[in-house]
């Protein structure tokens, strides 16, 4: 595939030398591209010698992308205007196609194919804005604007017409006042104020005909340490529908990383006249917690049935997550260099206490300039987490008592650990979830990649859960990608690949 782009800025055509307060500017840029492929009938290829390169296909392909921007401003940001044309115009043919035997089906998709990459598209768009109080410190946050999209012409395949449904059909739309052309249509006014150096405001923004009609409001305030913002939007779900309401969003924030931040979102449905959800979360460096909160009924045990909802909803904690996400690595660049990452996350359900899932994972790394390159990482789940801490349901006592199902998360660790010994592996409730390593080697031309990983499957007969390993071998010339060879080794026994296509 080749490819060039040539961008061009006009000066500015008025400068603000000489006290003008006037400047634009015109920036336009041609991107075109080729490809030409030559396909093999690869898959007879059994063995060396059954190699005889009989064509399957010969494709041309091209893609012209233009672009034409103008801008102008009025005293830098007083008023500003943007007007931009986009076109795109791609297009394929097959000068040589096989379709006899078996493979006149997938012939018959290539023709398709080629058939819906034809299109052609000219879009524009229109920005309008201005900063009314540009001069005025405390309320130069204020601003206007507007925004318009639309599609001048566009031409795009259809449907697949004739006697025999060989022959493409393809629509082309002209500019029109309508939802099919106009893509975007809107206004925003913000009113803001920055006292303090701290910047309050109220944004509302209007969808307007012919697109689908929204209205929204968003207000925010902000001080040194503390952030609130409430929005809400009334709109219409399709085009002379009645007018529906957003739930209401309430979001308060305190802190500043790197200190403890908390955040609270609220979230209320003034058309039922009840709280919806709330979520409330603290992070602090790579730790986090959020609890979650929601109209929700309320969950018993029963034996044979699982978790069955009951009575009448009400607003209760539903969830619980904690996490860790720590990379650990040399403050000072150094060779060889070395990396180690933790990423655990625990999620209990406060409602259904035994959906509680803790996952870990564990990465290592070792570089060694750039010739060498190791990783390492390993991941391991429990999905029944709430077994370390009981105590903490009542509810537990439906199903036998706390005592019954406690497990000790000592003991759980050494027994999950304990490769040696089958029945503790059975035992623990830590589970092996992935275990992968990979090694490139630069060998100045080529690189060797080198992949190893295991995985549990479940077994044929769905008793238990088997370790499925897999090798593979990689090596690829650098100066020409294409040109590679793969050795793999799985379940299925040793495979082999080579690249099959060659592009130019």
């Amino acid at each position: 595939m080749g490819g060039f782009r040539l961008p061009a800025r006009a000066p500015d055509l008025k400068e603000n030398a000489g006290g003008d307060p006037w400047s634009a500017s015109i920036d336009w840029s041609l991107t075109p591209s080729s490809y030409v492929e030559e396909r093999f009938k690869s898959a007879e290829w059994g063995s060396p010698g059954a190699i005889d390169f009989s064509p399957l296909y010969s494709l041309i392909s091209y893609r012209v992308n233009a672009t034409l921007d103008m801008k102008a401003a009025y005293r830098q940001s007083l008023g500003t205007f943007a007007l931009g044309l986009a076109w795109n115009d791609q297009d394929q043919s097959r000068p040589y196609l096989y379709d006899q035997g078996d493979y006149e089906s997938s012939a018959a998709a290539y023709r398709l194919t080629d058939y819906e990459y034809r299109s052609r598209r000219l879009g524009a768009s229109l920005r309008l804005g201005s900063q009314p109080f540009i001069d005025n410190w405390l309320w130069s946050p204020t601003s206007l604007s507007y925004s318009l999209d639309a599609t001048l012409y566009g031409l795009a395949f259809d449907q697949m017409t004739g006697t025999n449904s060989d022959i493409p059909s393809y629509q082309e739309n002209y500019l029109a006042w309508n939802s099919t052309s106009i893509t975007t249509n809107s206004a925003t006014l913000n009113l803001a104020i920055r006292p303090w150096n701290q910047t309050q405001s109220l944004a509302l923004t209007a969808t307007i005909p012919p697109t689908i009609e929204s209205y929204s409001a968003k207000l925010s305030l902000a001080a040194a340490f503390a952030s609130l913002s409430f929005q809400d939007r009334a709109y219409r779900a399709s085009s002379g529908a009645d007018f529906s309401f957003d739930p209401l969003t309430s979001t308060l924030g305190l802190g500043v990383a790197p200190w403890p931040v908390f955040s609270n979102t609220f979230v209320y449905d003034f058309t039922a006249g009840l709280p919806q959800s709330n979520t409330s979360s603290l992070t602090w460096a790579g730790l986090s917690a959020s609890l979650a909160a929601r109209d929700s009924q309320a969950y018993e045990y029963v034996t044979d049935s699982g978790w069955v909802a009951y009575g009448s909803s009400s607003f209760r904690f539903t969830d619980l997550t904690l996490g860790l996400n720590e990379d650990l690595k040399p403050r000072v660049t150094q060779t060889p260099a070395w990396s180690f990452g933790v990423n655990a996350g625990l999620s209990q359900s406060l409602l259904e206490f035994s959906e509680s899932t803790f996952t870990l994972a564990l990465t290592a790394g070792l570089k060694v300039s750039d010739i060498l390159d190791l990783s390492f990482s390993i991941q391991s789940q429990n999905t029944a987490f709430w077994r370390y801490y009981p105590d903490l349901f009542p509810a537990v006592s439906d199903i036998g008592g706390a005592d019954l199902w406690r497990r000790s998360l000592v003991q759980d660790l050494i027994d999950s650990l304990s490769i040696w010994d089958t029945a503790a592996l059975k035992r623990g409730l830590f589970k092996l979830k992935s275990l992968s390593f990979k090694m490139l080697h630069d060998l100045e031309d080529w690189d060797l990649s080198v992949e190893a990983s295991v995985l549990p499957i479940l077994s044929s007969d769905n008793r238990n859960y088997v370790l499925d390993a897999s090798v593979s071998f990689l090596l690829t010339w650098k100066d020409l990608s294409m040109i590679k060879s793969q050795v793999k080794y799985d379940s299925e026994g040793v495979s082999t690949g080579s690249s099959q296509t060659l592009t130019y």
